[in-house]
């Protein structure tokens, strides 16, 4: 026996929807080749969204789950990045209805909802700006 203690993970609840962030079609078709998905499905919805979260149902270490992929082509200069932070928070939002339809969660708290929204948005934001570093001249 061991007198020292172990921190566990704080993680209450993992997400049962993986999702992801990306910023190209051809990426997207590789990723869908993939996942296995049999759909005739565009990067884009329609041509004038500026961003589109496609979900589908696929599977994952064996088991059946909901994956998202949320699309967003590099906006052209004239978006700020406060414009792209809404994006990426009304992306989540579609994620977020996703992960509260798989739990039978009709009613959440507001507090637990805002934690959500907050950790999904923060997700995509981060592989945001990850996918779009300026590239280093050589």
């Amino acid at each position: 026996m061991t007198s020292r203690l172990t921190w566990c993970d704080r993680t209450l609840l993992t997400s049962s929807c993986h999702f992801a962030l990306c910023t190209t079609d051809k990426a997207f078709q590789r990723e869908l080749r993939r996942l296995k998905v049999d759909q005739d499905v565009t990067f884009m919805k329609n041509a004038h969204s500026a961003a589109t979260t496609h979900i589908f149902e696929c599977e994952v270490a064996g088991r059946k789950k909901h994956c998202a992929i949320v699309c967003m082509p590099v906006p052209p200069s004239d978006r700020t990045g406060i414009q792209i932070a809404a994006l990426l928070v009304h992306e989540a939002m579609h994620i977020w209805r996703c992960v509260r339809h798989d739990l039978g969660e009709h009613d959440p708290s507001s507090e637990l909802e805002a934690y959500a929204m907050q950790n999904i948005s923060q997700e995509l934001m981060q592989a945001y700006a990850d996918q779009v570093k300026p590239k280093r001249k050589r």
